[in-house]
């Protein structure tokens, strides 16, 4: 996504930042029901991490670290 230098909802400082994101599925106690999704994202950078159950809960995570305010 490209940054526009005018949207003041980005940092006045733009950097990188780099995440690991792993994803997997987890089967459920009860049967015939399709599995979970699981995640983990870490910030490359400093080391903070997240478990996470779904996407929106990741791109929150990924905001905070960026220090993005939209």
């Amino acid at each position: 996504m490209p940054v526009d230098p005018e949207d003041d909802s980005w940092p006045s400082e733009l950097s990188e930042h780099s995440f690991v994101v792993r994803m997997w599925t987890e089967a459920r106690e009860l049967p015939n029901r399709a599995p979970e999704w699981r995640g983990h994202a870490t910030h490359v950078q400093n080391g903070h991490h997240l478990y996470f159950r779904t996407l929106s809960a990741l791109v929150t995570f990924i905001q905070q670290e960026v220090g993005w305010q939209g």
